[in-house]
């Protein structure tokens, strides 16, 4: 598979897999192809991706997201400890499930475990990245950052 090709396919199966893990309307925005810096203003995720697509899956967003997030998942709101927990164990599903959603394409991936990262956060070595925005109805929010890694 021609590299372009697989980028299209990692980006299709990350907001295929979002969207199969939340159980939750999502509305999608058009990807953004960035060149500058990973900006965190509160809460993100992130997971590397190693095999044929070297990547970055970073989830960020308002705390606020994540506990509504898991609300709707777990019944319960979820504060403090929980909810930083809960925002791996989140990125686990979505990027397990990528994971084998590539498989399908036959791409082969492998992805290490979460790091939670709380409060104002930069990432410089960001020199290709990919941005979806995903919305869940008012003012909650995600940005799902693919970086590439090459």
């Amino acid at each position: 598979m021609q590299k372009l090709n697989q980028w299209d396919a990692i980006l299709d199966s990350t907001i295929r897999s979002v969207h199969q893990v939340l159980p939750v309307d999502i509305q999608i925005d058009q990807p953004e192809v960035l060149s500058e810096p990973f900006l965190q203003e509160e809460m993100g995720v992130f997971i590397g991706i190693s095999g044929d697509l070297p990547t970055r899956l970073i989830l960020e967003g308002k705390q606020s997201t994540y506990s509504m997030l898991g609300e709707k998942m777990f019944g319960m709101p979820l504060m403090g400890e929980m909810l930083e927990s809960f925002s791996g164990e989140l990125e686990n599903m979505i990027g397990g499930h990528l994971s084998t959603l590539l498989s399908e394409k036959g791409i082969q991936v492998d992805i290490t475990p979460p790091q939670t990262l709380v409060g104002q956060s930069t990432l410089y070595e960001c020199q290709e990245a990919y941005k979806v925005t995903a919305s869940f109805g008012g003012s909650d929010k995600m940005n799902i950052w693919l970086i590439v890694e090459e």
